[in-house]
């Protein structure tokens, strides 16, 4: 496991909330901790164009990267042949990885490779389900959903048969074993897995997937990877010991069957993980079940960043948000720019204090090409103009209560309305708001369907929206003058600079 700030052996399993709390003090003195801090970006397309033969894309935005000062890429490692049945993999496809993960070491970058996604996309756990039925598993019985992925004996067989096949391969290019490559900086054993809807039951059985998965990948690297659960940074009501729920940016988030506490005290994983997004937030009933906007989520983010710095310091391990963005689709350009110099100015904050906040990937890192339709995509071949926004040192916080939004709900001051409120709907029974409609901005094909669990957890969060409000922020952002701050810039500068101060 690579070194941390050190916590009292065997500890960082077992700590209380409260343990959390008293060890922050400890971490956050700067130079506490042997941290390496990096901006990174996501390129989840990168092998499948390099095994499509579009290797010319792929060496323009990684020099582009390079050019930027990224030094970590986060992709995917697998794919619909990686594999396309149980121990066999499209050779073709595989020397697609090889080729950017040689490309990326070639010019000075890591790579974090994903292992499996929760989402259909490419390759979902329901492959795995199906090929368990067909292999004769079935002994703890079948729901039908994502919980038998979890579950079912045959099915984590099925799955550690493809972690030790990938983790066991020898570069094409390089020569070097994946599972001690000095180029791979950690593995994620599934992208974003959730348990939606769930059970006290089937939650434990997904714990217990994520230990036994983190626990051989931990077994199967060299020290010096990390090894990470890929979560996304919610908190369930379930693992009461986190006492966090209200944290979260809806009541849906506590339905996901994810406690990033939980998850991150288990001894296998070396970091906390967590992808922020507006598109979490929910239509929340102290906002007339709207959704909020720029100003709100902003101070959301900027406390959400701060909890989880905390968090990851008490346990002696580092954070990473693995994704971050804002989507097109409903916000502009210099709105976006404002979330990329909040996030990255507490990145640059973070080193200066020797805190536990080391790496932030952007998602996502494209060519003038590209274009998947979620509104994410960044241009990043674009030339930066030199111009800073002093990410390290960020305008105080707003004096006056809400802070600088103009679009403000005048029946709730500190509460603001996206500035395209959406359609208000008809409540179901109960007077909470529907709040299983798709995220706004997400991946067409990140859809909580039936094999997802997506009925379960729609009646999850409905059940839970009339009790729960969101934890307050406060003014902690004045996003008046980061907007001042960044008109003019181009948001590839706010990544250079950024990553030219965590040199």
């Amino acid at each position: 496991m690579p070194q941390h700030a050190a916590v009292p052996a065997g500890a960082a399993r077992h700590l209380s909330l409260l343990a959390v709390a008293a060890l922050i003090a400890a971490t956050a003195a700067p130079g506490a901790a042997a941290y390496e801090y990096m901006v990174g970006a996501n390129a989840y397309w990168m092998p499948f164009q390099a095994t499509a033969g579009d290797t010319g894309n792929v060496d323009t935005v990684l020099d582009s990267l390079q050019r930027l000062g990224v030094r970590l890429v986060r992709t995917w490692a697998f794919g619909p042949d990686i594999p396309y049945a149980p121990g066999k993999y499209s050779e073709d496809s595989l020397k697609g990885i090889d080729y950017v993960v040689a490309g990326a070491s070639k010019r000075g970058m890591r790579v974090l490779l994903a292992l499996g996604n929760f989402w259909n996309a490419y390759r979902g756990p329901e492959t795995w389900t199906e090929w368990a039925k067909a292999a004769g598993g079935g002994s703890a019985g079948w729901t039908g959903d994502v919980v038998d992925f979890y579950r079912d004996p045959t099915a984590r067989r099925l799955y550690k048969d493809h972690l030790s096949y990938m983790l066991g391969r020898t570069n094409t290019l390089t020569g070097q074993r994946y599972a001690s490559d000095p180029a791979v900086y950690g593995y994620d054993v599934l992208n974003e897995p959730r348990c939606p809807g769930c059970d006290p039951s089937a939650l434990a059985d997904h714990v217990s997937w994520l230990r036994e998965m983190g626990s051989f990948v931990e077994s199967t690297v060299s020290s010096d990877i990390m090894v990470l659960a890929g979560t996304e940074g919610f908190f369930t009501p379930q693992a009461s010991e986190s006492g966090l729920v209200s944290k979260n940016a809806g009541a849906g988030a506590g339905c996901e069957g994810e406690d990033v506490l939980q998850i991150t005290k288990l001894g296998p994983f070396d970091a906390l993980t967590a992808h922020l997004y507006w598109r979490h937030m929910e239509h929340m009933k102290s906002l007339n079940w709207a959704k909020p906007g720029l100003e709100l989520y902003v101070d959301w983010l900027d406390s959400k960043l701060e909890l989880y710095t905390d968090m990851a310091g008490g346990l002696g391990k580092p954070f990473m948000t693995e994704e971050f963005g804002l989507t097109q689709r409903f916000f502009d350009a210099e709105q976006r720019k404002v979330v990329y110099a909040v996030l990255l100015s507490h990145l640059v904050q973070s080193k200066q204090r020797g805190l536990a906040f080391t790496s932030a990937l952007f998602w996502n890192s494209a060519h003038p090409g590209w274009d998947d339709g979620s509104g994410y995509d960044i241009d990043v071949t674009r030339s930066p103009t030199g111009k800073t926004v002093d990410l390290g040192n960020p305008p105080p916080a707003p004096k006056q209560p809400g802070g600088s939004g103009s679009n403000t709900s005048p029946a709730t001051p500190r509460r603001t309305l996206m500035h395209q409120p959406l359609p208000r709907r008809a409540g179901p029974p109960g007077g909470a708001r529907a709040l299983a409609e798709a995220d706004g901005g997400s991946n067409p094909q990140d859809i909580l369907d039936a094999y997802r669990r997506g009925v379960a957890r729609a009646a999850c969060a409905q059940a839970a929206a009339d009790g729960w409000d969101l934890t307050q922020p406060g003014a902690r952002v004045d996003t008046a003058a980061w907007k001042a701050r960044v008109a003019g810039v181009e948001l590839v500068d706010i990544i250079a600079e950024a990553a030219a101060l965590l040199k």
